[in-house]
């Protein structure tokens, strides 16, 4: 049968059966140009497939099928030949058992010390501040917000409302002030710990290198001691990549705000805080970059690591403090 039908036959590529034959794997006659597989062909891609099962690379099969081919073995030496590939395999597949047991009583130990520290991680609950609604006025009507009811504990809003003197009405949702536009119904919680993770695998390594080198810079050229009373704001926090290098950076009089148009993402930054129990002030505001919450000229140092030109905005003139 020609190559077509025999691939079909057992259920491979013609690119699988190219490659045996350019191995040797596979010996067809070859009649105008088109291989012709026989019965013996079909017996020894079944011999291929039998061994591949347990184990056997191509490469060690072909020195087997060699061995059968060129010794014209009986049935007996072909048994006791096959006995001696056998044991050795068996001898390397033990050896491989004993090394993955190892390997996987190690990662049981080392997910056991992760799993008990988990329960001893002591975190903190971060809401919006109560004495944080001096820094905010309306995007609408640029008027101050107030707080009209809701939960509150320690002194910060952990759900409620917020209006303004023109009854323009803002929700505050597991801490997170959020803004016009933004579908606050969704559950914001849904991102689960492996998702820097997720996002290190899948970005542009270029990208990831360019973050890393900002990061940097920003250790070496940036001081925080100027605003040791004032407010910092990071556009597009997104994986909290900058709070994570500069956690221990900022002055504890200081005020941190981290703006981003993604509830999911801005609520996972706030549970990484949350475990690292920040000494200032954190506002969390879940707004588009244009109507940002916030009074003008209160903003003493302001950062876009990350990026904000993945978003879309009208206009030429972007953000002014």
């Amino acid at each position: 049968m020609n190559i077509g039908s025999f691939a079909k036959q057992n259920q491979i590529s013609i690119d699988t059966i190219r490659h045996y034959v350019d191995m040797g794997l596979l010996l067809p006659e070859k009649d105008n140009e088109e291989y012709e597989f026989d019965s013996k062909c079909q017996s020894d891609f079944e011999e291929i497939n039998r061994l591949k099962s347990i184990g056997f690379s191509l490469s060690e099969i072909l020195s087997l099928l060699l061995y059968h081919r060129i010794g014209q073995l009986t049935k007996y030496e072909k048994k006791m030949s096959y006995r001696s590939y056998f044991e050795n395999k068996l001898d390397h597949i033990n050896l491989e058992i004993q090394r993955l047991d190892h390997m996987r009583t190690k990662l049981i130990h080392l997910l056991g010390n992760i799993y008990s520290s988990e329960n001893t991680v002591q975190k903190i609950t971060l809401g919006l501040p109560l004495e944080s609604l001096q820094y905010f006025s309306c995007p609408k009507c640029k008027k101050t917000l107030n707080f009209l009811d809701g939960n509150v504990e320690n002194g910060q809003i952990i759900t409620g409302r917020l209006s303004c003197e023109s009854n323009h009405t803002y929700v505050v949702i597991d801490g997170i002030f959020m803004g016009d536009g933004i579908h606050s119904e969704e559950n914001i919680n849904s991102l689960h710990d492996g998702f820097v993770d997720d996002y290190i695998s899948t970005t542009d390594v270029d990208y990831m290198r360019n973050l890393f080198n900002a990061l940097e810079w920003t250790k070496k050229n940036v001081s925080f001691d100027s605003i040791s009373d004032g407010i910092a704001m990071e556009l597009g926090p997104g994986h909290g990549f900058f709070m994570r290098h500069f956690l221990d950076s900022f002055p504890s009089t200081s005020t941190y705000i981290a703006v981003d148009s993604n509830p999911k993402a801005l609520n996972w930054l706030k549970k990484v805080l949350e475990r690292n129990a920040p000494k200032f002030k954190v506002l969390f505001i879940c707004a588009d970059f244009k109507s940002i919450p916030i009074k003008p000229s209160i903003v003493d140092m302001m950062f876009d690591i990350s990026g904000t030109n993945n978003e879309y905005y009208d206009g030429t003139i972007f953000f002014t403090r």
